[in-house]
C-alpha cells in the first residue's frame, strides 16, 4: 500500500510514528491513545506504513464493525477483514 497525503500529518505525531516503525521492525506496536473518532485515519496511516496486515482489537463489538466499515472506506476492502 502507498501512503496517503494525510498519513504524512498524522505519522507527524512521535507515539503514532514510533508504533508504525515497531511494527516495520517485527515488534509490537505498543499503546498509542488516540480519540476514538481518530482511530480510523490513525490507523490507516499505520497500517500503509507498516505494509502487513495488523490485528487491532477494539474493545466492544460495536466498536469493531465501526472501525471495519471506516478502515474498509480508507483501505479497501480487499485489505479489511
Amino acid at each position: 500500500m502507498t501512503l496517503h497525503p494525510i498519513d504524512r500529518l498524522v505519522l507527524e505525531s512521535a507515539p503514532v510514528a514510533e508504533a508504525a516503525d515497531r511494527l516495520l521492525a517485527g515488534q509490537p506496536a505498543g499503546v498509542v491513545r488516540v480519540g476514538t473518532p481518530a482511530w480510523p485515519v490513525v490507523l490507516a496511516a499505520v497500517a500503509r506504513r507498516a505494509g502487513h496486515p495488523l490485528l487491532i482489537v477494539p474493545g466492544r463489538d460495536e466498536e469493531a464493525r465501526d472501525l471495519a466499515t471506516d478502515l474498509t472506506a480508507l483501505l479497501g476492502a480487499e485489505h479489511v477483514a
